[in-house]
């Protein structure tokens, strides 16, 4: 695997992954996006199996995605690059009424590029429920990520 430089910019990490002019928006977008406080823990081992679980992502991919997980979080390569910049452009816009910016599509560059994204959504899991705990919002949907059972569901009211 490439390395690259912790300061590196959009043009050294789309170099690195042969990434093409139709990146060139999305990498400099990201590369502009402040990465500060706090740091970006993500799922690993168990915790990243318990959360496909609950997801449920289908079985015959999740060790597809726990390989993309291990890549795409080792120091110093450009693909934790993608997913420390994606991570923190999630969390600057949770709870706004904006719509994050499109991303091209990365499915040419293997497992790693074709479940980054859902990776760094698997890593503001946390902000998701604190945000949803200070909006007083109950995650009882049966596919949350919570792990609960769903809440009974009304129907509406039928006239007649």
């Amino acid at each position: 695997m490439l390395t690259i430089n912790e300061s590196a910019d959009a043009a050294e990490v789309q170099a690195a992954l042969g990434l093409g002019e139709n990146h060139r928006e999305w990498t400099e977008a990201l590369e502009r996006t402040p990465v500060g406080a706090p740091g970006v823990e993500f799922p690993a081992g168990q915790h990243l199996t318990s959360l496909l679980t609950q997801l449920k992502a289908p079985a015959a991919d999740q060790a597809e995605i726990a390989e993309a997980a291990d890549k795409a979080t080792e120091p110093g390569t450009p693909w934790r690059w993608l997913l420390v910049r994606t991570v923190a452009a999630l969390r600057a816009t949770m709870g706004l009424d904006t719509p994050m910016p499109a991303r091209p599509a990365l499915t040419d560059h293997g497992p790693t590029g074709r479940w980054l994204t859902l990776l760094a959504c698997l890593a503001v899991v946390p902000d998701v429920r604190a945000l949803h705990a200070t909006m007083e919002v109950d995650l009882l949907a049966p596919s949350g990520c919570d792990g609960r059972e769903s809440a009974p569901t009304r129907s509406a009211p039928t006239t007649g």
